[in-house]
């Protein structure tokens, strides 16, 4: 079996060499199956999550059953992170979109790490600021941008935490996602085919021009490319102002 390398998740890549002698023993690697349910909705959990390559979307479901995508973690980020160091309730559900890989390591232990170093305490609040400012721009974006816009920010987004110009998506999971009727997804997939981004079939979306999907993306794809483990942990969000939609930002 090939030697993992932890440090292609961006938290744990940001950690001083000595904090991460310290945690990397206690990391272990878990495989990320697609559409596995990884922190359920007011339930706290027992792991946290360093994904190393796929991504995992977090949820926001209603009682008719609708849903739709509020975040996603890919390598840039970390799931069951608290910034008090407590047992975390996550804010939705957290599925598995893209299946990969990711390291694991207890929440009591991670606790325990975080009163004690410093560095790591750090490391954690910078990754989940990032996460907020994430769900924030989210936000923003689903309720005032159009729906194709918003698909070629997701896609864009899903390719870059992947190693494939591939992605395993189906139009049905991309419409629950986006949070619109599946009919909608195959018009604007068939928009984005006739004009070269991607080629679709049989649950495969291949990238084919990075540039002509950036094109078709909205302002949130460029806003949301802040990494949470490059930044300095003590993050101030501040609020640009462009075609009037408000969309938050780390400076």
């Amino acid at each position: 079996m090939p030697a993992v390398n932890f440090k292609s998740n961006a938290v744990l890549d940001s950690l001083s060499l000595g904090d991460f002698e310290l945690l990397a023993p206690q990391l272990r690697v878990t495989s990320l199956t697609q559409a596995t349910v990884l922190l359920a909705e007011n339930q706290p959990g027992d792991l946290a999550y360093f994904p190393l390559n796929g991504t995992v979307s977090l949820v926001a479901a209603m009682r008719n059953g609708a849903c739709i995508e509020t975040g996603m973690v890919g390598r840039d980020g970390a799931l069951g992170l608290s910034l008090r160091g407590e047992h975390t309730i996550p804010p939705g559900r957290a599925v598995v979109c893209q299946p990969g890989t990711a390291a694991v390591i207890e929440t009591w232990k991670l606790r325990n790490y975080m009163r004690e170093r410093e560095g790591i305490r750090n490391s954690i609040f910078a990754c989940q600021a990032t996460l907020v400012l994430y769900m924030h721009t989210t936000a923003a974006c689903n309720a005032l941008h159009r729906i194709e816009n918003r698909v070629a920010r997701w896609l864009l987004q899903t390719f870059d935490r992947v190693d494939c110009a591939t992605l395993l998506l189906t139009q049905e999971m991309l419409a629950q996602l986006i949070g619109v009727r599946r009919t909608t997804i195959t018009l604007v997939g068939r928009n984005f085919q006739q004009n070269g981004s991607i080629r679709y079939r049989r649950g495969r979306v291949e990238l084919l021009n990075r540039s002509s999907l950036e094109a078709c993306a909205c302002e949130c794809y460029e806003a949301m490319q802040v990494k949470p483990g490059s930044h300095d942990a003590h993050v101030t969000l501040q609020v640009n102002r462009r075609d009037n939609v408000e969309v938050l930002s780390a400076p």
